[in-house]
């Protein structure tokens, strides 16, 4: 099975939506900016086997805190993987409440010392957050999903759970 991990950020000029791909190990990472609707698509389709079920997105579920900009903005992006996850019919594991800057039960658990024994926090942080950010629901969902095989997330856990 193949992960894309989301953390929509928006198109101003401090957002971006970061992403990481994950089979086994990070195959891509990074951050999409500007006004970025087609190459969120072109991730999709670039990543996602010839359409074959194989490919499984993982994004944060919005929740508006009163920024009406943040509003517009993200629901655009987060539109554009729920088109896509109607299109292709694959399932889409929302997230709940992970805003870097309010805090949630991913932020708090993905933290950044469990990215770090992971090997997957990229610095330096501030340019990276949404980059960082989608790892978090990445982490968090390979260590807590059902549809992950235990021998699998007891290995994740493993490797971030400090002794």
């Amino acid at each position: 099975m193949r992960y894309i991990a989301l953390d929509p950020g928006g198109a101003g000029p401090d957002g971006g939506t970061g992403y990481a791909v994950y089979e086994s190990g990070f195959i891509d990472q990074g951050t999409l900016s500007g006004e970025h609707h087609y190459d969120l698509w072109r991730l999709f389709l670039d990543h996602d086997d010839y359409l074959s079920g194989r490919l499984r997105i993982i994004c944060e579920r919005f929740d508006n805190r009163g920024n009406q900009f943040a509003k517009l903005d993200s629901r655009e992006y987060i539109g554009v993987v729920k088109l896509y996850e109607q299109t292709a019919q694959h399932a889409v594991a929302e997230q709940a409440r992970l805003t870097y800057w309010q805090g949630s039960d991913v932020k708090k658990w993905a933290s950044n010392d469990k990215l770090e024994r992971a090997g997957w926090l990229t610095h330096p942080l501030r340019p990276n957050r949404h980059m960082n950010d989608a790892k978090r629901h990445l982490l968090y969902f390979l260590c807590h999903h059902a549809t992950i095989p235990l021998k699998e997330r007891d290995e994740m856990l493993a490797r971030v759970i400090s002794s």
